[in-house]
């Protein structure tokens, strides 16, 4: 932070009565109202100017739910200091209204983001959503054509390690989405405190219900059940899922309803997440098991999902993993660059493990496959030395499919588990006895056609 807001923060109003000033009624504030940053359910947002610095100006009517709104908000700002979080300069009461003094001004929120770079994709974006995508670099940077949501995709980490520093001081945000998370060139912040709730001082971080948008709450918000930071973790893996779609596609289409009027919400179409983000062949080692990381905070059940610190820390070893500068997800800013070896080996191993699990099945159906075709080959060599003709023979294992929905013809007859036993137990009898007796008995030894001797005649004992 630079000496100038530490100016700001030490006496905003001028006046020498600290961070927050309580105004008469006779008293100006002394701000003027510049342009509308948008609008919440309880304030309203302008740009103003603090001894030359740019900021913020949250203000609300002195109804009681909003007051206590802003209190809360007050409250947890005061406590939180983290390059990608919203910075509280000041605060202040006049009249009947209530007002907060926020730094930085962003150039735009998330949601608007994906909005303008979707019409600049398809060729329509109108002239204000042009200057914001050129305030970001976006239409500057040649990354859109390969990162088509760029300036969030590369500071994936960062908004990660925002939250994880949240959880690290006891609080929780309850409000996490797009709009809640402010743009500006190469920067990133997590904004909008008012439903936060700080569980320092309670034995867990629990809570029942509350407010919040819809379509990102967690299954036990929406339920009214007993929730805490768990549920932080699913409003950001629904954030992460955007803007990892977005990514590919230039678009959220593949997430919006086939109708405008059907209403549209995260935790009720938890069955679709394989066709959200599906996991191609070709994607990378690093990339995957990213997508597996953030697949993992949409899981329904809270004791599921990985705790925030842990998500950062799996990401971030992950993105080192990435030769390409231009794919990482973390800004130099945050990313943990740094691993003992033990740790690094140990992840490696990690690693290791789910690359085999991933490709166990298909080497499984391989080597089955293989089998039975060395089971067929040495039966054909059986029935051939034997120049007796061969039936023909069904096959014991059957080979994989290759379409997953029709079963093939052959499948339909393969033969039982006791059957197939039988079967390999005579096989296998006659590979290792039998077929190398044949083998080696000469086949020019003449054969012996005399007449079957007389049993010896035994001696009698006593009088028999």
């Amino acid at each position: 932070m630079d000496l100038s807001i530490d100016n700001v923060l030490n006496d905003w109003s001028g006046t020498g009565r600290g961070c927050h000033v309580d105004f008469g009624v006779d008293e100006s504030i002394g701000l003027q109202t510049g342009d509308f940053l948008g609008q919440g359910a309880d304030a309203i947002v302008h740009e103003t100017t603090v001894q030359g610095l740019k900021v913020a100006m949250k203000s609300s009517s002195r109804y009681k739910s909003s007051k206590e709104s802003i209190r809360l908000e007050i409250e947890v700002l005061k406590k939180l200091s983290h390059r990608h979080l919203v910075r509280l300069i000041g605060s202040y009461t006049h009249k009947r209204f209530v007002g907060l003094l926020l730094y930085p001004v962003a150039v735009c929120d998330l949601g608007t983001f994906f909005e303008d770079a979707e019409a600049y994709l398809q060729d329509n974006a109108a002239d204000d959503q042009e200057l914001r995508l050129r305030q970001l670099g976006y239409s500057s940077s040649k990354l859109y054509r390969k990162h088509k949501a760029w300036p969030i995709y590369s500071q994936i980490g960062c908004l990660i390690s925002a939250v994880a520093y949240l959880h690290s001081q006891s609080i929780r945000h309850k409000d996490i989405k797009p709009s809640n998370i402010l743009l500006s060139r190469g920067r990133l912040w997590l904004s909008d405190f008012g439903l936060a709730r700080d569980f320092s001082d309670v034995c867990e971080s629990g809570s029942h219900g509350g407010s919040g948008t819809l379509r990102y709450k967690a299954p036990e918000v929406v339920d009214r059940e007993r929730s805490g930071r768990a549920s932080d973790m699913f409003s950001l893996g629904c954030v992460l899922l955007e803007t990892v779609i977005f990514d590919r596609d230039g678009t959220l289409q593949r997430l919006r309803p086939e109708s405008p009027s059907t209403r549209f919400v995260y935790h009720e179409n938890l069955d679709k997440l394989n066709e959200w983000l599906p996991l191609p062949e070709d994607l990378s080692l690093a990339k995957n098991q990213m997508c597996l990381v953030f697949r993992s905070l949409l899981s329904k059940l809270p004791e599921m999902r990985p705790v925030a610190d842990e998500v950062a820390s799996q990401t971030s070893f992950y993105d080192n993993l990435i030769e390409n500068a231009q794919d990482r997800v973390f800004s130099d800013c945050c990313r943990k660059s740094s691993f003992t070896k033990q740790q690094f080996e140990c992840r490696s191993e990690v690693s290791e493990v789910r690359i085999l699990d991933s490709h166990r099945e298909k080497q499984i159906e391989q080597q089955i496959l293989e089998t039975d075709r060395r089971l067929n080959d040495l039966e054909a060599q059986d029935w051939t030395s034997s120049k007796v003709r061969r039936p023909t023979r069904q096959w014991i294992f059957a080979p994989p499919s290759t379409s997953r929905n029709a079963e093939p013809q052959y499948m339909k007859h393969r033969l039982p588990t006791p059957v197939k036993i039988l079967v390999l137990i005579i096989v296998t009898y006659v590979v290792l006895v039998l077929l190398p007796v044949a083998i080696h008995l000469p086949r020019d030894t003449p054969r012996i056609s005399a007449p079957l001797s007389a049993p010896p005649t035994l001696p009698k004992i006593g009088g028999w």
